[in-house]
């Protein structure tokens, strides 16, 4: 059966709610991503995941939720953003809307750095608010759970917004949407300080967020073309790596998933 819950019929969606199955939100953004990447590549990224975590948990993966915080992206065009409450209260009706239908766990997998802060708060409301448990899992979450190879390598080079994770992901799920004719290595312009200060992070995906959230006002600032990356992502991984890199990451969510009751 599908883990889709826009695929199912109702009386399927109450079997699974009686059966005591969790829910999976995936949020992404509407957001520049470089020259070469979609605006829609954090909602690809979110629903990959949330696919294979449902598909290895049985649990049902609600419609991705695509749109988030993303005012530090306006300048590029197509970009659409929230603000912080319009957010936090669709988090809020959506959790109480699952919880009405007898859903006691929600898992919320997020793919944009943007909107982190918002829904660790929203994540917590439901928990205090509504007869619940939800799980939140965001970007510095899912970079803990790389392959510790690859997160150093990563970490090493800046790797950020519209890099080779993110293109080795979209290049997997939907490569017709990867533009390899575009100019995909960006010209940075970060302050040395904060360079230093991201240096000494190494290695704690939390406090590394924590410092970005702090200087990544205005990317067209930041960046020619509205990638972060020291690296040219268009050298991307192959689909047996990034299929390799993927399945660890949903195997170690959904290993919390099982046993969080």
């Amino acid at each position: 059966m599908t883990v889709f819950l826009q695929e199912m019929t109702h009386a399927e969606v109450r079997r699974k709610a009686e059966e005591g199955a969790a829910v999976i939100i995936p949020f992404g953004s509407m957001e520049q991503h470089g020259l070469h990447l979609p605006l829609g590549t954090d909602l690809l990224i979110a629903l990959e995941i949330s696919r294979r975590v449902a598909e290895k948990t049985g649990s049902i993966v609600a419609p991705v939720l695509w749109v988030s915080l993303s005012k530090e992206h306006m300048a590029f065009k197509g970009t659409i953003s929230l603000e912080s409450e319009t957010l936090v209260k669709v988090v809020r009706d959506v959790v109480r809307s699952l919880s009405l239908h007898g859903f006691r766990r929600i898992v919320v997998i997020n793919a944009h750095g943007g909107g982190d802060a918002a829904l660790r708060s929203a994540a917590l409301e439901a928990n205090t608010n509504f007869d619940v448990s939800v799980l939140y899992i965001g970007p510095s979450e899912v970079s803990s759970l790389l392959p510790e190879s690859i997160q150093r390598e990563l970490e090493e080079n800046m790797d950020i917004h519209a890099g080779v994770f993110e293109t080795s992901v979209v290049n997997l799920v939907r490569p017709d949407l990867v533009r390899r004719d575009q100019p995909s290595k960006p010209k940075m312009n970060i302050e040395r300080h904060v360079l230093e200060a991201l240096n000494l992070a190494k290695g704690n995906p939390t406090l590394r967020a924590s410092i970005l959230s702090s200087v990544l006002a205005k990317f067209n600032e930041l960046s020619d073309n509205g990638s972060l990356t020291l690296l040219d992502p268009l050298n991307h991984w192959g689909e047996a790596e990034t299929e390799m890199v993927l399945d660890e990451i949903a195997e170690k969510i959904a290993e919390v998933v099982r046993k969080w009751r």
